[in-house]
């Protein structure tokens, strides 16, 4: 068993507290960074009290492999669509026109990369 992270103070089990008064409902389960019980909110979110995190549950090694997957595109596509908002305010302010064409060049492959996540998260 890991050690845990966070000790519980009053702070904390009083936060479980109100995990438990709002209708969330305490599993049998425990978090594997602290070690402390860990909630199903009502919005079927798993939550660490202790951590104030969001937990994922998985299975077996497929699915970590899975969600490390879906979470690695997840996370290349908001930083993608970061670089397009970049990319889009720099054409706004630009009056050189070979300097707006390579930006919009560069947009286009942001755009066109996205797409390819997106059809690669519907597999």
């Amino acid at each position: 068993m890991s050690e845990p992270s966070k000790k519980l103070d009053q702070n904390n089990i009083k936060r479980m507290a109100e995990l438990l008064k709002d209708g969330n409902t305490m599993l049998d389960l425990i978090c594997p960074k602290c070690g402390s019980p860990l909630f199903r909110l009502k919005n079927q979110d798993i939550y660490c009290g202790n951590c104030q995190r969001k937990v994922v549950l998985l299975k077996d090694d497929q699915e970590l492999d899975t969600y490390n997957k879906m979470s690695l595109l997840s996370e290349t596509n908001d930083i993608l669509y970061s670089k397009v908002m970049t990319v889009t305010n720099l054409i706004k302010s630009e009056t050189d026109l070979d300097e707006q064409s390579r930006l919009i060049k560069l947009l286009y492959n942001y755009l066109l990369t996205i797409e390819k996540l997106n059809s690669i998260k519907k597999i």
